[in-house]
């Protein structure tokens, strides 16, 4: 079953990342006849209770919002498509109940070679390839098979923490160091502030194999020198216009965690590693200058779309606006500063386009589950938090909880209690 869901999760990430409906209804379909033939033919216990009665009555009250939207504004392929979200957030959850530890472990082992096809899309493009889909790298950004940099980030920030939590209960081969290095270098292009944060945040939060070791600040320096190495390759291949040198850099990430765990004997006390990301901190923070000082400007005019986004809310607090683009309607009344379709934050989106119903059983399914997953005793329940908590925060900021594979790929993950 891992490998099927690897194959559709795959499908998904590569074409758009299941955004639009046609590809999240396909999906959807095709993963609803798999749980059908898993419980029927193959006897797989769905072991019902309490929590998953709540969570069908919260994802179902978030459908009939916007059922009641579409009733009053009109059905669009933006309505349906939020309804089929939902539907599949709930079929994620289930999944993950039937699904065993080496099961998960076998998807998230796939899942990590699907993001090394997000490298190899970054490294054809940047030295001159053609892809199939267009739009891979906009403005020396990477945007990924997803089309959209923040949402090609995230994603990439849950493979890292799910590889991550793995790493405390299951040894992680070389290869499987290598291609974490190269998704962390992947991350660095896309330039998502917010999926970096999220990801050094939570980070935290995945337990490690030895708490006596330095395992928890060795976590970080692989996280921190992958960044470092993407940022520094950005830098050489773009702003010095030095493609070989660009090639070098990436070559030398490849080869870093043969060295890295070769002479981590030099690091025998915690100190000499703190003080080694003391110095990476300060290169990254160099890299990033060179880069461009973007982040606080983009989230100050977020910060003007969620206040807009909530006066449309409590202007239209029963069913919302339906699937009218979010700036249009705030034209009406004044010139926005932003030209924007969606509101940069998926929860107050969901408010806009159903009203304050959708928003309220949204908010209390997230509360629902983070509870859950702190009250179960699987011991990857942090491991789940972390992976669930930096899609909601992300989700905070961006509409990144409207890509079907992004939301289906964390319940799967984040909710294995």
């Amino acid at each position: 079953m891992s490998n099927f869901l690897v194959f559709i999760i795959g499908f998904l990430v590569l074409i758009q990342g299941g955004f639009f409906l046609r590809t999240s209804l396909l999906a959807l379909m095709m993963l609803l006849v798999a749980l059908f033939y898993q419980c029927i033919r193959k006897k797989r216990k769905l072991n019902w209770n309490q929590n998953d009665t709540i969570v069908l009555v919260l994802c179902c009250g978030v459908v009939m919002c916007y059922v009641l939207s579409g009733i009053c504004h009109g059905f669009s392929e933006t309505i349906i498509n939020r309804c089929v979200l939902f539907i599949g957030i709930f079929v994620g959850k289930l999944y993950g109940k039937i699904m065993n530890e080496n099961e998960i472990y076998k998807f998230v082992s796939g899942m990590l070679w699907i993001g090394l096809a997000q490298w190899l899309c970054l490294v054809i493009t940047m030295y001159g390839g053609k892809m199939p889909l267009a739009d891979i790298i906009v403005n020396h950004r990477f945007m990924g098979t997803f089309q959209y940099a923040n949402a090609t980030g995230i994603w990439l920030v849950m493979l890292l923490l799910a590889a991550e939590g793995m790493r405390a209960y299951k040894t992680i081969s070389r290869h499987g160091d290598i291609i974490t290095m190269l998704l962390t270098i992947t991350l660095s292009f896309t330039l998502s502030v917010g999926s970096i944060i999220c990801y050094l945040i939570f980070l935290a939060l995945v337990p490690t194999a030895d708490r006596k070791s330095n395992a928890f600040v060795e976590r970080y320096a692989r996280a921190i020198i992958g960044l470092l190495f993407g940022l520094i390759t950005y830098v050489v291949h773009y702003r010095f216009q030095s493609f070989v040198g660009s090639a070098a850099v990436m070559l030398l990430a490849i080869f870093f965690p043969f060295l890295f765990f070769r002479f981590q004997g030099w690091c025998k006390k915690s100190w000499y590693l703190l003080a080694l990301i003391f110095f990476l901190l300060v290169g990254g923070g160099v890299a990033i200058h060179l880069v461009g000082n973007r982040a606080i400007g983009t989230f100050m005019e977020r910060l003007v779309q969620m206040r807009d986004g909530i006066e449309v809310i409590c202007s239209n607090i029963a069913t919302g606006i339906g699937s009218e683009p979010f700036s249009s309607y705030v034209a009406e009344n004044r010139v926005p500063s932003y030209h924007v379709s969606l509101v940069h934050n998926s929860f107050i989106q969901m408010g806009v386009e159903a009203g304050i119903g959708a928003l309220a059983f949204m908010v209390l399914y997230i509360i629902h589950e983070m509870v859950m997953i702190l009250k179960s005793d699987n011991k990857r329940k942090m491991s789940c938090l972390s992976i669930f908590g930096a899609m909601c925060l992300h989700s905070c900021f961006d509409f990144s909880f409207f890509f079907f594979s992004i939301v289906f790929f964390c319940m799967l993950l984040s909710v294995k209690q």
